[in-house]
């Protein structure tokens, strides 16, 4: 669960994309997984490693710190929040596979679920 507001998710929605980036990019992939609410999908580290070697193949995640370019986020309001497509940071660019993330607000709270659904290519 991570803070956010309902009328303007935006910005707490993508600090917390970055810092999943960053986790990933470290390898800790733990710290990547410790802020997602339980799901349909229960994800483990080595299902987060698997899904994410389909969408990028032997790459890595990179730090996306300092890219110039923006990654273009696709955010979608949904009838429980907002579900946010984001390209994933790789070799120092923006790649065309993409992390998809459903933030659900939680009722009379500006609190947001945070429910991993997966990877695209």
């Amino acid at each position: 669960m991570i803070p956010g507001t309902s009328y303007s998710p935006a910005k707490a929605l993508i600090d917390f994309i970055k810092e999943f980036f960053e986790a990933l990019a470290k390898e800790d992939y733990q710290k990547a997984l410790w802020k997602l609410d339980v799901s349909e999908i229960r994800w483990t580290k080595e299902d987060l490693k698997n899904k994410l070697k389909e969408a990028i193949g032997d790459e890595k995640i990179c730090s996306p710190l300092g890219f110039s370019r923006s990654a273009s986020p696709k955010l979608e309001k949904t009838e429980k929040g907002y579900r946010l497509r984001h390209r994933l940071p790789v070799s120092g660019k923006w790649v065309d596979a993409k992390v998809i993330f459903e933030f659900n607000q939680k009722s009379h709270s500006g609190y947001f679920k945070v429910l991993l659904k997966g990877f695209e290519r």
